[in-house]
């Protein structure tokens, strides 16, 4: 018999590097999909003016405890009736229960997943507290609402989400 050291192809280990190559080719390939979907689903930014509010944040804190001493209780319902036609209903009251009588109240509808869709509606009072209006949503979802409740000098904000559909 005879054998002989080094027989094997002297190339059959050259295909391991290609293989770390391929891998990280692929994982390169999968991450720049990613920005790229990223990067094309941007809706735009929250806000234009952050460092303006950022210098105001001790008036958004003011606020709040404002608000927080109003005492102001709101329960906010929104539904469709029919369609994308819906209706909104508030029912507020005062820190003491009694109903709030006498306010303004709009609700600002803000898609959360997508721009060029919000719209405000006014609120009418319909007595002892309830305040109402009909609404036509542009799409059915996920809407959040933006409540603001002003009577005299006092303002009073809430957000609710409402999944409408």
């Amino acid at each position: 018999m005879n054998f002989r050291q080094g027989s094997r192809h002297a190339g059959s280990g050259s295909w391991i590097p290609w293989l770390f190559v391929a891998f990280f080719g692929v994982v390169l390939a999968a991450n720049l999909t990613m920005v790229w979907i990223g990067y094309a689903s941007w809706t735009g930014l929250v806000t234009d003016r952050a460092y303006d509010e950022g210098l105001q944040y001790d008036r958004v804190l003011d606020a709040l405890e404002r608000q927080r001493r109003l005492g102001w209780q709101v329960e906010i319902e929104a539904a469709l009736e029919h369609g994308l036609d819906g209706r909104l209903t508030m029912r507020a009251r005062e820190a003491d229960g009694r109903p709030l009588e006498g306010a303004r109240a709009r609700v600002r509808f803000v898609r959360p997943t997508l721009e060029g869709h919000d719209f405000t509606i006014e609120l009418k009072p319909r007595g002892e507290g309830r305040y109402a209006a009909d609404f036509t949503l542009p799409l059915a979802g996920v809407w959040d609402l933006h409540l603001e409740l002003r009577r005299g000098a006092d303002r009073f904000l809430a957000v609710e989400r409402a999944v409408l559909r």
